[in-house]
């Protein structure tokens, strides 16, 4: 899906990464990353989010077992690193790097939440009661208030195949109040995905559906809200 904007944008870093296989400089099956294009996008996000005073973690995705490249994204004043799944926690925390938010994508695994909570992950996105509640019990046992957010959706909400999955918007005042009441959680607020995505046609980007549903969900419970 990423190819033909790749060849706009950045046609070089194909021509390099061919002639590096050519010459047998790295072996098939390589990642082959532009760490100056990396890191002048890190730089550009970084300082237009200060100008709003945003705080922001990078996600560190297609490069989550390179904790070489996300510390140097990290020094530019990133706050910490979103891991998508457990395996790129453990690979950053190994490392020594801060991994601030888990869940987001991918739900922790039941045997790897404790580990997630002792590390001490800033916040954990839930998408189910079930997983509150396993979070809950790491907290109390590691003698920690863990911050979590819940990840909510409407019926008309637009939603990638595979991530349909969260808190519908119209029982979610009565979630709130559960979450509420389990021992060892802090309620940080309210995440959709994606709530923005780029128009082609109208080559701008643009709020999706499930910004207004975010926005309701704030609004029907009063709590603080965050838009990826």
């Amino acid at each position: 899906m990423f190819v033909e904007a790749l060849k706009r944008q950045n046609p070089a870093l194909i021509s390099a990464a061919l002639s590096l296989w050519q010459q047998g400089k790295i072996a098939p099956d390589s990642w082959v990353i532009d760490v100056d294009q990396i890191l002048e996008n890190g730089k550009r996000l970084i300082e237009t989010a200060r100008l709003y005073g945003i705080e922001l973690y990078l996600m560190t995705k297609q490069f989550g077992r390179n904790p070489w490249l996300a510390e140097k994204l990290l020094a530019l004043g990133y706050s910490g690193i979103v891991a998508v799944d457990y395996k790129e926690a453990r690979v950053m925390r190994r490392a020594g790097l801060p991994v601030a938010h888990q869940g987001h994508l991918v739900q922790i695994p039941c045997h790897q939440v404790a580990d997630a909570v002792e590390q001490g992950t800033d916040v954990i996105t839930v998408f189910t009661l079930d997983k509150a509640r396993e979070v809950s019990a790491a907290a109390v046992k590691a003698g920690r208030i863990q911050s979590v957010l819940l990840k909510v959706y409407s019926d008309d909400d637009f939603l990638y195949p595979g991530q349909e999955s969260g808190f519908a918007l119209k029982v979610l005042p009565e979630i709130v109040a559960e979450i509420q009441n389990l021992p060892g959680l802090h309620l940080a607020g309210l995440t959709h995905f994606p709530c923005l995505l780029w128009d082609e046609a109208v080559g701008k980007v643009l709020p999706t559906p499930n910004l207004h549903t975010l926005i309701q969900a704030r609004d029907s419970t009063g709590e603080i809200w965050y838009c990826t």
